[in-house]
């Protein structure tokens, strides 16, 4: 699944003739970039307002879930990987007498479940796998997973949140960068003058 920001960039070059297509297409996608990490940010925000799972699993070096892709030709995604989080990962998981006690949605109610475990050497949520209908006493195991991620994101009100987030952002950095390499133009301008006048 992906989550597309794309802008017109047709105006925003327009802004920047004065300073050439160069800074133009650098202010462009350095926007894009930091308008892809705050969506990809927000992305996590909204999975975790439905999803019991901590910060750390959906995002950073851990986060095999939500990547912020590298901008080209004035459009940039956030893409949403579809693998749930480990059950290890989500907030309050522990081992009782009885199995592995976990809370995966957020204010519901806690579930154990029997034969199931955490590996005592990692602590990953683990099952032992079955053969002929009977768990095996060792190894081989399975790691166990919650829901996916992707179909928490998919929904259509939360789609157009990100979209829409992702284009205020976008508007917001791309404000920021136009400053920004305007006033170091005008400095180059004054600066160049001045050693003219100078020299």
């Amino acid at each position: 699944m992906r989550i597309d920001v794309q802008v017109d960039t047709r105006s925003a070059i327009a802004a920047l003739e004065a300073l050439g297509k160069r800074d133009a297409n650098a202010a462009i996608n350095t926007a894009l970039r930091r308008a892809t990490r705050s969506t990809a940010a927000e992305a996590s925000r909204e999975v975790r307002q439905e999803l019991n799972v901590k910060a750390t699993a959906l995002s950073g070096l851990d986060g095999r879930i939500i990547k912020a892709t590298a901008p080209s030709g004035g459009a940039a995604s956030v893409k949403v990987k579809g693998e749930g989080v480990p059950l290890s990962r989500f907030k309050g998981t522990r081992q009782t007498r009885k199995g592995l006690s976990v809370q995966i949605l957020r204010g519901k109610t806690r579930k154990v479940l029997g034969s199931r475990f955490l590996h005592p050497l990692t602590g990953t949520s683990i099952e032992r796998e079955k053969r002929g209908g009977r768990r095996v006493p060792r190894i081989p195991v399975r790691v166990l997973f919650g829901p996916g991620v992707a179909q928490f994101l998919s929904k259509r009100a939360v789609l157009e949140r990100l979209k829409s987030h992702a284009i205020t952002r976008f508007a917001i950095e791309f404000e920021r960068e136009l400053l920004f390499r305007l006033r170091r133009g005008e400095a180059r301008r004054v600066s160049s003058s001045l050693s003219r006048l100078l020299g």
